[in-house]
């Protein structure tokens, strides 16, 4: 495919960087309209800047470099070996520890930042397909493709599993804003939060046995796949917990 869009002399433009870049700067769009239309203070970034910043980078380097932390690769942030999940889960914990010293709600924040979150995983499965990070496993689907890259260990046709995610990520954001306009659930604080998270959890960890690229694995389920099946039982255990009054109705 393509993994550098642009290369001037020493300057290389990674497919990879420049689409999460522009998906980061539409997010932050999104976000800050949300955030505005549920009156949200955003001072809170401004209180907190480099711990929301610092924090989920650190972190999200950390873990992708499990067990060989503790070298001089954590500070190579250009290498793209980097846990966007630990990045995501840090920078929200944070967000959730911040709120609660402040003795604000944390779920219309989660509401706020899950489409933005849905957009840029949008933009940045697209620089990964360009960049073949993320590639799939072997396979002999028609629409399996073949990337010329050192860093793809296949040399025949595997699953786009880039595709796959963008996919299911356009089906999760459009059905949220089917749903919240055409039959007004997703509005009360949390729901649409619940919603993106599970669905995505849900998706994620199917498209995890498709996954052909290297990570730490648990028994037989790799990292990723771990950490999307407990966030989908913490969200389904959370959601029927909080709404286990209405749901007896029924």
């Amino acid at each position: 495919m393509y993994p550098i869009l642009i290369e001037i002399g020493p300057f290389a433009l990674s497919s990879l960087y420049f689409f999460g870049i522009i998906g980061i700067i539409l997010a932050t769009k999104v976000f800050l309209h949300m955030a505005q239309k549920r009156k949200l203070k955003l001072n809170l970034f401004f209180e907190y800047p480099l711990r929301l910043i610092l924090w989920p980078i650190i972190i999200g380097k950390a873990i992708a470099l499990m067990p060989d932390i503790f070298t001089l690769d954590i500070f190579y942030f250009w290498d793209q070996r980097y846990s966007f999940w630990a990045a995501l889960i840090t920078f929200v914990l944070l967000i959730f520890l911040l709120l609660h010293k402040k003795k604000e709600s944390f779920l219309p924040w989660a509401d706020a930042l899950s489409i933005p979150f849905l957009i840029e995983l949008i933009f940045g499965n697209i620089g990964k397909y360009l960049d073949g990070a993320g590639y799939g496993q072997p396979t002999a689907l028609p629409w399996g493709v073949t990337f010329e890259n050192i860093s793809v260990s296949y040399t025949v046709p595997i699953h786009p599993t880039q595709i796959y995610q963008l996919i299911y990520v356009l089906l999760i954001l459009f059905s949220s804003i089917y749903i919240s306009k055409k039959y007004q659930y997703l509005n009360r604080d949390g729901d649409l939060f619940f919603y993106c998270t599970f669905a995505y959890s849900a998706c994620r960890f199917i498209e995890e046995f498709f996954r052909g690229d290297n990570v730490l694995m648990i028994g037989s389920l790799r990292l990723n796949q771990v950490i999307a099946l407990l966030i989908a039982i913490f969200i389904a255990i959370f959601f029927f917990t909080k709404n286990k009054n209405k749901l007896s109705i029924w």
